[in-house]
């Protein structure tokens, strides 16, 4: 009989503690976030991204949320918390994409039925095509904005739900670094031009240099003995009016540059 009465006894504290148990996970729920809002803005050579999160807790009685968690893409620095009530700033703890605050350090907990605002600002390389987010809590309200264009508006979405969006268009390329590329290109061919007008500036001076006082004399011999040559076939009239008016001007042309040559070398 009295081992009876033990095993009962027995039974009776364990469906009893069960009871309690069951009782305990019931009351325990997770925050809820009332609103959740991301704006994206491509700045210098970086992404700017800035979340506002409004978090209300959910919990039966007495229970408080000492901290709350938010998920963070991997390539994000910079990363800065700011609890906006008591405008202070949190330090997180760290684990991969995971930054979980202490509210301890504002000298609060997240009681039934009160509310938090946070903003969460971070940056992002400029060469990031997408934008990853997980919700670790169910979300009345979340929207994405990348440079004024809306990405994604969504309600009632639920705890652990993983996005990513596309920032850019696949022809798209961001503005910043279509500039730098255009400045590159122009920047290489002034480079070029230069370059190329030194060379050929070089090169006349060489063939100029290279015409000596007595080369020059032996042009302009040359040159004048055509044109007598030129004017004695003209008066026998065996050449054209036409065809001598063009030789005499050519060759008088050439002449006068010559002897403009030898004046500047005798200076």
């Amino acid at each position: 009989m009295k081992k009876a009465l033990g095993i009962l006894l027995i039974i009776t504290l364990f469906v009893v503690q069960f009871a309690q148990l069951g009782i305990s996970e019931a009351d325990t729920v997770n925050p809820v976030v009332e609103r959740h809002t991301v704006e994206i803005n491509p700045y210098d050579n970086r992404i700017i991204v800035e979340e506002s999160i409004k978090i209300k807790s959910q919990g039966q009685g007495n229970e408080n949320y000492t901290s709350i968690r938010f998920w963070i893409q991997q390539d994000a620095d910079d990363v800065k918390i700011l609890a906006v009530g008591a405008n202070k700033y949190l330090t997180p703890t760290i684990s991969g994409n995971i930054y979980e605050i202490n509210l301890t350090e504002i000298n609060t907990t997240l009681s039934s039925g009160e509310v938090l605002d946070v903003t969460v600002s971070y940056n992002l390389p400029a060469t990031n095509t997408n934008f990853e987010k997980k919700l670790f809590y169910d979300t009345v309200f979340f929207s994405v904005t990348f440079n004024n264009r809306e990405l994604c508006r969504g309600e009632d979405l639920s705890s652990n739900s993983y996005y990513k969006f596309t920032l850019y268009r696949p022809y798209e390329v961001p503005m910043e670094i279509t500039y730098i590329i255009i400045i590159v290109l122009l920047i290489i061919i002034l480079i070029v031009s230069t370059l190329y007008l030194l060379k050929k500036q070089r090169t006349r001076l060489r063939r100029t240099e290279a015409e000596s006082e007595e080369l020059l004399t032996t042009k302009k011999t040359l040159l004048l003995s055509i044109l007598k040559d030129i004017e004695k076939q003209h008066r026998s009239k065996k050449i054209s009016d036409e065809t001598y008016s063009k030789l005499r001007e050519e060759y008088k042309q050439q002449a006068v540059d010559v002897i403009k040559k030898l004046e500047e070398k005798n200076k």
